[in-house]
Protein backbone atom coordinates (compact mmCIF):
# COMPACT_ATOMS: atom_id res chain seq x y z
CA UNK A 1 0.00 0.00 0.00
CA UNK A 2 1.51 3.32 -1.00
CA UNK A 3 -1.39 5.76 -0.70
CA UNK A 4 -4.48 6.12 1.48
CA UNK A 5 -7.54 5.42 -0.68
CA UNK A 6 -10.08 6.53 1.92
CA UNK A 7 -9.86 10.29 1.30
CA UNK A 8 -12.59 10.45 -1.33
CA UNK A 9 -15.13 8.64 0.85
CA UNK A 10 -14.18 10.77 3.84
CA UNK A 11 -14.61 14.02 1.88
CA UNK A 12 -18.02 12.89 0.58
CA UNK A 13 -19.22 11.86 4.04
CA UNK A 14 -18.01 15.15 5.58
CA UNK A 15 -19.82 17.18 2.90
CA UNK A 16 -23.06 15.28 3.58
CA UNK A 17 -22.57 15.75 7.32
CA UNK A 18 -22.11 19.50 6.89
CA UNK A 19 -25.31 19.71 4.84
CA UNK A 20 -27.24 17.80 7.50
CA UNK A 21 -25.80 19.97 10.27
CA UNK A 22 -26.76 23.15 8.41
CA UNK A 23 -30.35 21.90 8.06
CA UNK A 24 -30.53 21.11 11.79
CA UNK A 25 -29.09 24.45 12.88
CA UNK A 26 -25.57 25.68 12.30
CA UNK A 27 -25.19 27.23 15.76
CA UNK A 28 -25.86 23.95 17.54
CA UNK A 29 -23.57 22.01 15.22
CA UNK A 30 -20.78 24.56 14.75
CA UNK A 31 -18.07 22.29 16.21
CA UNK A 32 -19.05 19.39 13.96
CA UNK A 33 -19.04 21.67 10.89
CA UNK A 34 -15.60 23.06 11.76
CA UNK A 35 -14.14 19.60 12.24
CA UNK A 36 -15.63 18.40 8.95
CA UNK A 37 -14.18 21.39 7.10
CA UNK A 38 -10.70 20.71 8.56
CA UNK A 39 -11.03 17.08 7.59
CA UNK A 40 -12.06 17.94 4.01
CA UNK A 41 -9.20 20.40 3.58
CA UNK A 42 -6.57 17.99 4.87
CA UNK A 43 -7.90 15.05 2.85
CA UNK A 44 -7.68 17.21 -0.28
CA UNK A 45 -4.16 18.33 0.62
CA UNK A 46 -2.98 14.76 1.16
CA UNK A 47 -4.46 13.66 -2.16
CA UNK A 48 -2.65 16.50 -3.97
CA UNK A 49 0.70 15.85 -2.26
CA UNK A 50 0.48 12.10 -2.88
CA UNK A 51 -0.36 12.68 -6.53
CA UNK A 52 2.86 14.58 -7.06
CA UNK A 53 4.92 12.28 -4.81
CA UNK A 54 5.81 15.12 -2.46
CA UNK A 55 8.11 14.35 0.47
CA UNK A 56 5.66 16.34 2.62
CA UNK A 57 2.83 13.85 2.01
CA UNK A 58 3.75 11.80 5.09
CA UNK A 59 3.51 14.88 7.34
CA UNK A 60 0.20 15.85 5.75
CA UNK A 61 -1.12 12.33 6.36
CA UNK A 62 -0.25 12.66 10.06
CA UNK A 63 -2.30 15.87 10.24
CA UNK A 64 -5.10 14.29 8.22
CA UNK A 65 -5.22 11.39 10.67
CA UNK A 66 -5.48 13.82 13.58
CA UNK A 67 -8.23 15.84 11.85
CA UNK A 68 -10.18 12.69 10.94
CA UNK A 69 -10.05 11.43 14.52
CA UNK A 70 -11.26 14.80 15.85
CA UNK A 71 -14.03 14.92 13.26
CA UNK A 72 -15.16 11.40 14.14
CA UNK A 73 -15.33 12.33 17.83
CA UNK A 74 -17.38 15.46 17.07
CA UNK A 75 -19.73 13.54 14.78
CA UNK A 76 -20.28 10.81 17.37
CA UNK A 77 -21.52 13.47 19.80
CA UNK A 78 -24.29 14.62 17.42
CA UNK A 79 -26.03 11.29 16.84
CA UNK A 80 -27.53 11.97 13.37
CA UNK A 81 -27.32 9.21 10.73
CA UNK A 82 -25.24 11.49 8.46
CA UNK A 83 -22.91 12.26 11.34
CA UNK A 84 -22.59 8.57 12.19
CA UNK A 85 -21.70 7.79 8.54
CA UNK A 86 -19.17 10.63 8.62
CA UNK A 87 -17.61 9.28 11.82
CA UNK A 88 -17.19 5.82 10.21
CA UNK A 89 -15.63 7.30 7.05
CA UNK A 90 -13.30 9.49 9.12
CA UNK A 91 -12.13 6.53 11.21
CA UNK A 92 -11.46 4.52 8.06
CA UNK A 93 -9.47 7.41 6.59
CA UNK A 94 -7.47 7.87 9.81
CA UNK A 95 -6.69 4.14 9.82
CA UNK A 96 -5.62 4.33 6.17
CA UNK A 97 -3.29 7.23 6.88
CA UNK A 98 -1.78 5.27 9.80
CA UNK A 99 -1.18 2.19 7.64
CA UNK A 100 0.55 4.28 4.98
CA UNK A 101 2.90 5.79 7.55
CA UNK A 102 3.75 2.34 8.92
CA UNK A 103 4.33 0.99 5.40
CA UNK A 104 6.57 3.93 4.51
CA UNK A 105 8.48 3.58 7.76
CA UNK A 106 9.19 -0.06 6.99
CA UNK A 107 10.37 0.76 3.45
CA UNK A 108 12.65 3.56 4.70
CA UNK A 109 14.03 1.27 7.44
CA UNK A 110 14.82 -1.45 4.89
CA UNK A 111 16.39 1.07 2.51
CA UNK A 112 18.50 2.47 5.35
CA UNK A 113 19.76 -1.01 6.18
CA UNK A 114 20.73 -1.62 2.55
CA UNK A 115 22.57 1.69 2.36
CA UNK A 116 24.45 1.01 5.57
CA UNK A 117 25.48 -2.42 4.31
CA UNK A 118 26.72 -1.02 1.00
CA UNK A 119 28.79 1.62 2.79
CA UNK A 120 30.40 -0.84 5.21
CA UNK A 121 34.16 -0.35 5.04
CA UNK A 122 36.01 -3.23 3.47
CA UNK A 123 39.73 -3.94 3.44
CA UNK A 124 41.86 -1.56 1.40
CA UNK A 125 43.29 -2.81 -1.90
CA UNK A 126 46.52 -4.66 -1.39
CA UNK A 127 46.16 -4.80 2.36
CA UNK A 128 46.80 -7.85 4.44
CA UNK A 129 44.09 -8.71 6.98
CA UNK A 130 45.22 -7.68 10.45
CA UNK A 131 47.99 -5.40 9.09
CA UNK A 132 47.10 -1.97 10.48
CA UNK A 133 50.01 -0.18 8.83
CA UNK A 134 48.53 -0.54 5.36
CA UNK A 135 45.17 0.88 6.41
CA UNK A 136 46.32 4.22 7.76
CA UNK A 137 49.01 6.63 6.72
CA UNK A 138 51.25 8.33 9.26
CA UNK A 139 50.86 12.07 9.59
CA UNK A 140 53.64 14.62 9.35
CA UNK A 141 54.47 16.01 12.74
CA UNK A 142 52.27 19.00 13.63
CA UNK A 143 51.14 19.72 10.07
CA UNK A 144 48.13 17.43 9.68
CA UNK A 145 49.21 16.31 6.21
CA UNK A 146 50.30 12.98 4.86
CA UNK A 147 54.01 12.37 4.90
CA UNK A 148 53.85 10.28 1.74
CA UNK A 149 54.83 11.61 -1.65
CA UNK A 150 52.46 12.38 -4.46
CA UNK A 151 53.09 11.94 -8.18
CA UNK A 152 56.73 11.01 -7.64
CA UNK A 153 57.73 14.35 -6.10
CA UNK A 154 59.29 14.67 -2.71
CA UNK A 155 58.32 17.37 -0.28
CA UNK A 156 60.41 20.50 0.15
CA UNK A 157 63.27 20.38 2.61
CA UNK A 158 64.16 23.27 4.87
CA UNK A 159 66.42 25.88 3.29
CA UNK A 160 70.11 25.67 4.09
CA UNK A 161 72.45 28.56 3.76
CA UNK A 162 69.72 30.80 2.43
CA UNK A 163 69.16 28.62 -0.65
CA UNK A 164 65.98 26.60 -1.08
CA UNK A 165 66.49 23.14 -2.51
CA UNK A 166 64.31 20.24 -3.38
CA UNK A 167 65.44 16.86 -2.14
Amino acid sequence: MSECNEHEECIKACEECIEACLKEGAKDRAECIRRCRDCIDLCNLVALLEARKSPLAADARALCKKACEACAAACDADGDPECAACARACRACAAGCSLVRLDQYRRWRDLDRLLRQSKAPGPAKGSVPGDKTSQTQPRARGMGISSGTSAGRSRPQPARSGVSTWA
